[in-house]
């Protein structure tokens, strides 16, 4: 996977209405885009955070990643405030401009340092390959929030 397939997964995010109800959650559409923002600037240097699990929890979160079970629902990381965040973007157009925006960055970032592994909060240090596979569930998670892909049933 390379980050042009993000980009072009994310033009399913065109079919999205801005009224939308998600499936789950609370977020609308336009807050579920700047939520895919969001993570894509801690992968891309834009925005650090510090790792909420331990160095020993590390193994087995990646094992998570790598695998194809799908991210539980209504999941929420310690710490962060209840309620949906404030906008950042004045319309659903300039939230997808910021989204390929940071996708632009976070290959910018890549290429000029092929070796770093920014810090996932839940995931711990992420080289590019592994914040790709990231990006790319994290968005299927989201797209079957809103419909735009069949949701995976959630096994344990």
């Amino acid at each position: 996977m390379q980050t042009q397939d993000l980009i072009e997964y994310s033009q399913l995010l065109l079919n999205l209405p801005t009224d939308r109800n998600p499936l789950w959650g609370m977020m609308t559409p336009q807050h579920m885009v700047e939520h895919l923002s969001a993570s894509i600037r801690m992968s891309n240097g834009k925005l650090q955070l510090n790792q909420s699990i331990t160095d020993a929890d590390i193994p087995k979160r990646l094992a998570f990643l790598n695998s194809d079970a799908p991210f539980p629902k209504n999941i929420r990381q310690q710490n962060s405030p209840e309620g949906l965040r404030p906008l950042r973007c004045d319309n659903m157009t300039e939230a997808m401009a910021l989204l390929h925006e940071m996708l632009h960055l976070f290959e910018q970032h890549f290429s000029e340092k092929p070796d770093d592994t920014p810090i996932h909060p839940l995931f711990g240090p992420l080289n590019k390959n592994q914040w790709l596979r990231f990006h790319f569930r994290h968005m299927q998670h989201h797209f079957a929030q809103f419909g735009l892909i069949e949701p995976q049933p959630y096994t344990t």
